[in-house]
């Protein structure tokens, strides 16, 4: 299986994904949609501010300033949710897409290995991914610039929480969200290399991915060891969720050193496990 993955064919594989990529509308909304969706979120809680501020319904002598970094966190979270999402329905759309349209085999037929057009398939996920979080992180600062000012949490004249304390928290935060989006990648492929068509591997895909969110907490301790427990979610556990509660100035967070340790070593390992097992299944499965 891996001997039959050189790197011309690779290349050749990686090159035809991407001309398809670029001249295509849908990785366009990969892209763009969760940034909107951080920025739709932020002016939401904006206006919803203002409109508690008109009513008079905010006490006027309270001595506490709110810096902006709650809400950009917030964002963050909306965006990296609709992320999620999105690219594990993709990644479940795209070889399985190709499978049906014959283009997977005439990949084949032009001397390209199965192996080939699924590394190239799950790097090609990975670039879109990286572009997409760039531009949902950019994005969310501009917007969030432009709504709050982005300072120190102040309250009775005391500074709560640094500047600098403050983006050691959202840096750490977003590092530890991340790092399960490549095994979601690669969760994602696998359903589409399984399925018989496009429309079963999305369904099955999303709807995997969502009962992995809705039953992890029925697993106690073991959630920590699936990759899907440390990334922002519907119902949410990961460290950025409480990174979200430490910029606003809440004192009641718990930070457990083991799971932050697990969260750097389960996702990577387990994104290779699926990627090796897509890797197997491809060669069984007929084209």
């Amino acid at each position: 299986m891996l001997k039959s993955i050189r790197l011309h064919g690779l290349s050749t594989a990686l090159k035809s994904e991407c001309f398809v990529l670029l001249r295509s509308r849908t990785p366009w909304l990969l892209l763009l949609l969760p940034a909107a969706a951080s920025i739709i979120k932020m002016g939401m809680i904006k206006m919803k501010n203002i409109g508690t501020q008109v009513i008079g319904s905010v006490n006027s002598s309270a001595e506490t300033t709110v810096t902006g970094y709650g809400f950009l966190v917030d964002g963050l979270l909306i965006s990296f949710i609709v992320t999620t999402l999105l690219f594990l329905g993709y990644a479940a759309y795209t070889f399985a897409i190709d499978r049906e349209r014959g283009i997977t085999r005439h990949g084949v037929v032009m001397s390209i290995s199965r192996s080939e057009l699924i590394l190239a398939k799950y790097i090609s996920l990975c670039l879109l991914a990286l572009f997409s979080i760039i531009i949902t992180l950019s994005g969310t600062w501009l917007a969030a610039n432009l709504l709050w000012d982005l300072g120190p949490l102040i309250e009775d004249g005391y500074q709560i929480i640094g500047v600098g304390e403050i983006n050691a928290e959202i840096i750490l935060g977003l590092k530890l969200a991340l790092l399960p989006l490549p095994a979601t990648l690669a969760f994602g492929l696998l359903f589409s290399v399984c399925s018989r068509s496009a429309m079963q591997a999305v369904s099955l895909a999303i709807g995997a991915g969502l009962l992995l969110d809705i039953f992890k907490s029925a697993l106690g301790d073991f959630q920590y060891f699936i990759f899907s427990s440390f990334q922002p979610s519907l119902i949410d556990h990961s460290y950025l969720n409480d990174v979200q509660r430490i910029v606003c100035g809440y004192s009641d967070v718990l930070i457990d050193d083991r799971i932050h340790r697990l969260n750097l070593w389960v996702p990577i390992p387990e994104a290779l496990l699926f990627l090796l097992i897509t890797l197997i299944v491809i060669h069984r499965r007929n084209l």
